[in-house]
C-alpha cells in the first residue's frame, strides 16, 4: 500500500482559479452617426447647407417651401446693403448613435469639411460660422461647447474661401450616456456682417454645401459564463476540501 500527500493549494492559486470564472472583455469600439432627418451617405458622411437668414433657418430635414428635401438640404441667398448690413442663419441637427445597452459612452469625434470658423472678407463683408453641441435639448443649459469665430488676423481672411477642415472631439463620458440609442445635439450658425467701406453697395451671397462626419467611441463590457454565485460557493469549498485532503492509491 501507498500513500500519496498531495501539495495544498495555495490561497493565491485559488483565487486564480475563481477570477478565470469571472472573465470580463474590454474593447474599445465606435458608431457612427445617423440623423432623424433624412439620411447619411453611402460613406458615412452627412452634406447641409447652413441658412444664411433667419427665415430659411431650422432643424435639419423639416419641411421647408425652399427644399425639395427639407431645412438645410439645398442653397439659399441674401442681399447685403446699406439698409441690411448682416444676416445670420442657424441649423440645428440631431445627431443619432445607437450602442449596446451594457456599454459606456466616453467621446465624440466630428469632421467638419468647410466649417468657417476663421472669419473671411468677401468684397467689404465678413461672413464667418459656429458649432454648439448639446445634449438633452437645445438650450444654453444643456450646452456642451461652442466652437466660437476665429479673428486670428491672417491673410486667409482675405480670401474668398476658407475650405477647412476641422476635427473636434466633446468629452462626453461625464454625462452617464449607458448604452442604447441617444443623440447628440448639432446647432451650425453663418453670419454675414457688411462693412463701412462701399457701404453704398449691394452684394447678394449664396451659401453653399458642407459635409461632417461622426462617431462615438464606448467601452463595451461583456461578461463571458458567470456561474450562479451559489454554484460559485460550492465550486470554492469543494476546492478548499480538494487541496487539504489526501489521495490514497492501494
Amino acid at each position: 500500500m501507498m500513500n500519496k500527500i498531495l501539495t495544498p493549494l495555495t490561497p493565491l492559486v485559488l483565487l486564480s482559479v475563481l477570477l478565470t470564472a469571472l472573465s470580463f472583455s474590454l474593447s474599445v469600439q465606435a458608431a457612427e452617426v445617423s440623423l432623424a432627418n433624412p439620411n447619411t451617405n453611402g460613406d458615412g458622411s452627412i452634406d447641409f447647407f447652413i441658412p444664411i437668414k433667419t427665415s430659411t433657418s431650422g432643424t435639419y430635414g423639416d419641411s421647408s417651401t425652399r427644399c425639395t428635401d427639407g431645412v438645410g438640404t439645398c442653397s439659399d441667398s441674401v442681399t447685403i446693403n446699406k439698409n441690411n448690413r448682416n444676416s445670420a442663419g442657424w441649423l440645428n441637427l440631431e445627431l443619432m448613435f445607437n450602442v449596446p445597452k451594457n456599454a459606456k459612452v466616453s467621446n465624440l469625434e466630428v469632421s467638419f469639411f468647410d466649417l468657417d470658423l476663421n472669419d473671411y472678407k468677401i468684397g467689404n463683408s465678413w461672413f464667418w460660422e459656429t458649432a454648439e453641441f448639446y445634449y438633452g435639448g437645445f438650450s444654453s443649459t444643456n450646452s456642451l461647447v461652442k466652437l466660437n469665430r476665429i479673428m486670428d488676423g491672417s491673410s486667409s481672411r482675405y480670401n474668398n474661401t476658407n475650405n477647412k477642415s476641422y476635427i473636434y472631439n466633446v468629452d462626453i463620458g461625464s454625462l452617464g450616456i449607458t448604452g442604447g440609442s441617444f443623440s447628440i445635439g448639432l446647432q451650425l450658425t453663418a453670419n454675414l456682417v457688411k462693412g463701412w467701406g462701399g457701404h453704398h453697395s449691394s452684394t447678394t451671397f449664396k451659401n453653399t454645401s458642407e459635409s461632417l462626419s461622426a462617431k462615438v467611441s464606448y467601452k463595451d463590457a461583456k461578461v463571458n459564463q458567470v456561474p450562479e454565485p451559489s454554484t460559485l460557493i460550492l465550486f470554492a469549498l469543494a476546492l478548499v476540501g480538494f487541496a487539504t485532503g489526501r489521495l490514497k492509491i492501494k
